[in-house]
């Protein structure tokens, strides 16, 4: 199926003629998607955000190096040539 189909008019001009069949059916689609994207509110758990940034500080810009872990992952898993 084409999306836009142009045919000639009277004269020099041409007219687009639109698929609507598959444009509906696209829409449906997209609509029946729409359908399961639901928001969720979710509470911030308390000691939750304290926990991941203490687990996270070895990781952080002030303690490494900013090339630091590229380099220990060579260390580990070399280059292939």
């Amino acid at each position: 199926m084409e999306d836009m189909r142009s045919i000639p008019d009277e004269g020099d001009e041409t007219v687009l003629i639109i698929n609507f069949e598959k444009y509906h059916k696209m829409a449906k689609v997209v609509l029946e998607v729409q359908r399961f994207q639901v928001l969720y509110k979710m509470a911030l758990a308390p000691g939750l955000r304290g926990w991941f940034e203490k687990e996270m500080e070895p990781f952080s810009d002030e303690r490494i190096e900013h090339l630091a872990g590229y380099r220990r992952s060579l260390e580990l898993e070399p280059e292939k040539e």
